[in-house]
């Protein structure tokens, strides 16, 4: 009897390390509490039991692409700004999947006289470099026929830099990301003067899923295993919006109402059609023309799209 239930206690301990061996670890990035990144925080909502996900907050895009080329994540949620920008200096990344678009707000500070685009003449504004706001927001600042540095002065600030240069004076306008701009006008600093923001020639491109090229060429299973927690995470977000909005508001210690209205701002999607690839197109033309960019890319070396259709397929979408 005791021989038997040592035998019986061995084989446990056997399974339990063939269950440890087994067991997946996925470190991915993203931004803090960032609801158009939401489907980050809910990976390990929709994993399964022998894959663990560690969550690694970065401050920006290129802090996140430093750590995926650098084998310290496996994934990264980032601007496609910053993965053009990496594509075209050689650097081994795809694209493997759409994340979301929207997330964005140009909020002027009450008293600076700013009602509308056309107001920002000698106005100074806060605005991160090379990310997906920054384009926006210079194309519509031609159409009123202003000019960066002749009309408006930029002042390049990293995001979390915004509502407290608001909040001082120290800038009129904010071209930032949310949730920094819905707590803006939740706290009364300022209004939105541009709801057509999105009405641009690359307004339905912005925040991407990537992964090293070195990924999808030594494990593609790792890949697709990241696009179907990806999708999975996304349609669970779409459920779940109230959960989700909890869950957000925790992680950056906000009231639920104001990441509500920022996840209003924010349109989840793992797609990346022709016409999300013809918007890339036309981002890379900007990016030539302002040289933030001094080499031409192809919008199709951006992306590797081989795990997408199966991972829509695991989340359920057709």
């Amino acid at each position: 009897m005791v021989y038997q239930a040592a035998v019986a206690a061995a084989a446990l301990l056997v399974a339990a390390g063939a269950a440890t061996a087994q067991t997946t670890t996925l470190r991915i990035s993203t931004f803090k509490g960032q609801p158009h990144m939401a489907s980050s925080y809910m990976l390990s909502k929709v994993a399964p039991p022998n894959v663990k996900i560690d969550i690694v907050e970065v401050a920006t895009s290129s802090e996140a692409m430093d750590a995926l080329l650098t084998g310290n994540i496996d994934a990264a949620y980032l601007g496609l700004v910053t993965a053009v920008l990496a594509v075209a200096q050689e650097r081994p990344v795809a694209v493997i999947a759409g994340v979301s678009f929207k997330g964005a707000r140009i909020v002027a500070r009450k008293g600076s006289g700013v009602e509308a685009i056309k107001d920002l003449k000698g106005k100074t504004v806060a605005v991160s470099k090379a990310g997906q706001t920054d384009m926006m927001f210079r194309e519509l600042l031609e159409r009123a026929g202003l000019q960066v540095g002749r009309d408006v002065e930029y002042l390049l600030l990293p995001t979390n830099a915004h509502l407290e240069a608001l909040a001082s004076g120290r800038i009129d306008v904010a071209a930032t990301t949310e949730p920094h701009g819905s707590v803006m006008l939740a706290m009364g600093l300022g209004t939105d003067i541009a709801p057509d923001l999105y009405d641009t020639s690359t307004g339905r491109v912005g925040i991407v899923l990537a992964v090293a090229r070195s990924t999808i060429e030594k494990d593609p299973a790792k890949a697709q295993l990241i696009a179907d927690l990806h999708a999975k995470a996304t349609a669970w977000v779409k459920a779940h919006p109230d959960e989700t909005a909890a869950e957000l508001a925790r992680i950056i210690r906000q009231k639920d109402d104001v990441v509500k209205l920022a996840m209003k701002n924010t349109e989840l999607s793992i797609d990346i059609d022709a016409a999300f690839r013809k918007q890339t197109a036309t981002l890379i033309d900007q990016l030539m023309r302002i040289k933030y960019l001094d080499r031409p890319v192809e919008a199709d070396k951006v992306f590797d799209l081989r795990f997408l259709d199966k991972a829509r397929a695991a989340a359920g979408a057709n």
